[in-house]
């Protein structure tokens, strides 16, 4: 791990020192691990966390094994954008190995935000604050952008289901869930307020696409005064934004630096060409 640290550091042209200081920052049970290289893709990786456990037995794949770079991105960006007892806490809870693909993914909306935009993590949101939401965005010249993170691999687990369960001649089905799952415990996050004064919106990551008319109608079931955007995103620039309204789209793309794109949902039925 730290000398894969260290390539990554020179290649990127950082201070010497810099990959030293990032790798000492992790825990040892993970600073220390063996890293592999993944033949199929050429990342190298590093083997922490649980396999995907199915009604037929577990499945080992890709929540187990993170990319060693993705590591590095996070802990680095974690050691400037959090306070030292918040940088302690998140370290701490990257050694659960059940959790630790969620805790990296918390930093998926924040790996490319400007430099002048802060952010506060884990802020209360809710009347009686009982609950935390992962992220409080500040953006030069726009409302607070209040954001939750999800990992959801449900419907991920439902599909490796359904296709065990297929015939063998049967095509492999397209993704068939609730998409309200998507959304389970997120309005409690959050208070009843106008976006004018703070948006408030969830990023969400999951395994599969999801059906662009079922979310947009779940995503509408929601209380429009609590949950003004869904993003569904990874970890690069391109998510599909869901908004209540234009304005607000345009702000959090602007805020996040994220790109509108279609390749995280599909249609069940296209609309036909005209004739």
């Amino acid at each position: 791990m730290k000398a894969l640290f260290y390539a990554i550091s020179q290649s990127r042209v950082y201070p010497s020192s810099y990959s030293s200081r990032i790798w000492a920052m992790l825990p040892a049970e993970i600073g220390n691990l063996p890293c592999f290289l993944d033949c199929l893709t050429g990342i190298w990786r590093y083997e922490w966390g649980e396999p995907i456990t199915l009604e037929t037995g577990s499945l080992v794949g890709r929540p187990m094994f993170p990319e060693v770079e993705r590591l590095f991105d996070v802990v680095g960006c974690a050691s400037w954008r959090l306070g030292t007892e918040e940088l302690n806490e998140y370290l701490r809870r990257l050694t659960n190995r059940a959790k630790h693909e969620d805790t990296l993914i918390e930093f998926a909306p924040i790996l490319r935000l400007s430099d002048d935009v802060n952010v506060r993590s884990e802020v209360s949101n809710t009347v009686l604050g009982s609950a935390t939401v992962d992220w409080r965005i500040e953006a030069p010249g726009q409302p607070p952008l209040f954001l939750e993170v999800k990992n959801r691999i449900r419907d991920l687990i439902e599909s490796f289901e359904t296709i065990k369960s297929r015939q063998d001649n049967e095509p492999v089905p397209e993704p068939s869930h609730d998409h309200r799952l998507l959304f389970r415990s997120v309005e409690k996050k959050f208070r009843p307020r106008k976006s004018t004064d703070a948006i408030q919106a969830v990023w969400i990551k999951t395994g599969l696409m999801q059906e662009e008319d079922d979310l947009r109608a779940a995503f509408e079931a929601l209380p429009p005064d609590l949950v003004h955007v869904v993003v569904l995103g990874t970890w690069d620039e391109e998510a599909y934004v869901l908004a209540a309204d234009s304005l607000t789209k345009r702000r959090v793309q602007r805020i996040l630096r994220l790109r509108q794109s279609n390749r995280l949902v599909f249609r069940r039925h296209p609309p036909r060409n005209p004739t």
